[in-house]
Formats: structure tokens, sequence, C-alpha cells
């Protein structure tokens, strides 16, 4: 595995960046930060590789089996993923509790019960 650093502009000690998320970039973007990207004429974007470290307030540390090429450069806009496995599969620091009391004599057979969660990010 190989690895790579990237720094960046924004703090990203005080953004959701995490180990594990994956970085992407979109090459000649040229967004000020905080504007919108126009998608009618940015490229796609091109996977960089999976964030290992986060260094210092600027740094990061990424590895992968191959980097693209070219890799970013000043003025290539990054982005980052959540791993899927993250934000699908089970809720993280929330929990809840249910209590199912059945205040009749006759005898009663509970068929299921479900419930709704949609994922969101922090």
């Amino acid at each position: 595995m190989a690895e790579l650093k990237v720094k960046t502009k924004i703090n990203v000690k005080e953004s959701s960046v995490n180990v594990g998320d994956m970085l992407y970039y979109i090459p000649g973007a040229n967004v000020a930060y905080n504007t919108s990207l126009d998608r009618s004429t940015a490229g796609e974007p091109t996977k960089v590789g999976v964030i290992t470290e986060i260094i210092d307030t600027h740094n990061l540390k990424l590895s992968s089996s191959s980097f693209p090429s070219p890799l970013p450069t000043d003025g290539d806009l990054l982005m980052f993923a959540k791993p899927a496995t993250i934000s699908n599969n089970s809720l993280v620091g929330y929990f809840a509790e249910i209590k199912i009391k059945n205040d009749s004599t006759e005898k009663a057979e509970l068929f299921t019960i479900s419930s709704e969660i949609t994922p969101s990010s922090k």
C-alpha cells in the first residue's frame, strides 16, 4: 500500500473528516471556500485514497493501492465520503430501549416490531 501526504486549505480538525474516510478531488475546480460548484463545467470526482492519519490541522496522510494521475494540486476541490458501513449499518452513540407489556389475562402473540431509522451526518 502506498502512502501520500495531502495539504488542505481548511482546518480538517474542525471539520467532520475522520480516519477511514475516502478522499476525492475534482481537478481545476477553483471553488472558493463555502461557495457552490457548477456541476455543468466541473469534471467527475476522482478517488484519491483512504485517510489513514490526520497529521495536523492542514495535513492528511492517505493510503491506496494506486493513486490517480495526476495527483491533486493547488486549486483542486477536495471532498470526502464516509464509509457506507459507518452511516448505514447501525447507530453509533444512540440507543432505544422499549418495554412491551400485556395487561390482558388472555394469551397474546407478538408478531413483529420494526423501526425506521434515517442515517445522518454529524
